[in-house]
């Protein structure tokens, strides 16, 4: 049996990331909140923070108890939590905005390292997982044995398709067996209600639709003739250049044979992937600055989404209904 991760419906619900800010300063700022997402603003006074946190914790001690019984030592991790929030926090980052030229040109895509990215190397603060002294304690097929036992064997798909995967719970180890069991937590319920998940399913189309349709389609030939022209050909997504990265970095942070545990590279070889990954993200939002992309993609957005809401309003009201029945 398959089982979708805990609180994924909600990302549906929240700000889709298909429109950046734009950087050009001298144009008006377009909206960011579609049809969609405001009609479903109700929703978002419906998650009790507290409650998911009550519900992260009991996750963790099963998650110990489990690790026990296969003979680990496990240290819950309560200080990381649990939130969901539908609101941008970009007021709460430090440096320029996600998704914007300024970012590009500090951090590229934010693959090697972010405003988030904690600076191990000069911190003095303890690590943030409270079991990394007890993992470097063991031998590499210790740890390799301990990561099996926490997270169950690689469910990715070989071939990198995602279209018909799932996450089956149940093949994911002390972390999979703990989440289905907080799952059935009061916290979740709107989460894992049937009409929640008949919204997911079909705004996942939606939002494919929105990628395929002709005035998308032309403002990524328009975009990807601009990164030909910057010397970046061959991109048929706006989202093949962050990938093509994301992908080599992974290769290059891959075990190298012993054991499972990824390479460490050197500050000199991330400094070298990373202006390699700036230049890249620069061309990339520069290009799309240029063609005026995001407006047009967000344009074919919220028409889509206007028409959704008009003909799933039946769907909708009935979700919007059933949680404030349950608030009473």
């Amino acid at each position: 049996m398959s089982h979708k991760f805990p609180g994924l419906a909600i990302v549906l619900i929240g700000a889709l990331a298909l429109v950046a800010c734009s950087s050009d300063d001298s144009t008006e700022a377009a909206p960011k909140v579609g049809p969609l997402e405001e009609y479903l603003q109700p929703l978002g006074d419906t998650i009790d923070q507290d409650a998911l946190q009550r519900a992260f914790n009991k996750q963790e001690d099963l998650v110990a108890v489990c690790m026990t019984e296969q003979g680990f030592e496990y240290t819950p991790n309560a200080g990381a939590g649990m939130s969901i929030s539908l609101e941008e926090d970009d007021a709460e980052q430090e440096g320029p905005a996600w998704g914007s030229l300024e970012f590009a040109k500090e951090f590229g895509y934010g693959i090697v390292s972010s405003p988030r990215t904690p600076d191990t190397e000069n911190s003095t603060a303890p690590p943030t997982d409270p079991n990394a002294e007890y993992l470097e304690s063991l031998s590499e097929n210790q740890r390799e044995a301990f990561n099996l036992a926490l997270n169950g064997e690689d469910q990715m798909p070989e071939d990198g398709n995602f279209d018909d995967w799932e996450y089956d719970l149940e093949r994911a180890g002390c972390v999979g067996a703990a989440q289905l069991e907080v799952q059935q937590d009061p916290a979740f319920a709107l989460f894992n209600s049937p009409e929640m998940e008949a919204l997911q399913e079909s705004q996942a189309q939606l939002y494919q639709d929105v990628e395929s349709a002709p005035d998308t389609l032309a403002a990524v030939e328009d975009w990807s003739s601009c990164m030909a022209d910057a010397g970046y050909p061959n991109l048929s997504v706006r989202s093949d250049s962050q990938q093509q990265l994301s992908d080599r970095y992974t290769e290059l942070n891959a075990p190298n044979g012993e054991g499972n545990s990824p390479k460490e590279l050197s500050k000199e070889e991330k400094q070298q992937f990373q202006d390699e990954e700036i230049e890249m993200a620069t061309a990339d939002y520069t290009c799309a600055d240029e063609v005026d992309f995001d407006k047009r993609q967000q344009k074919v957005q919220f028409e889509l989404e206007q028409t959704y809401v008009e003909e799933h309003k039946a769907e909708l009201d009935a979700l919007l209904a059933k949680v404030a029945a349950e608030k009473k």
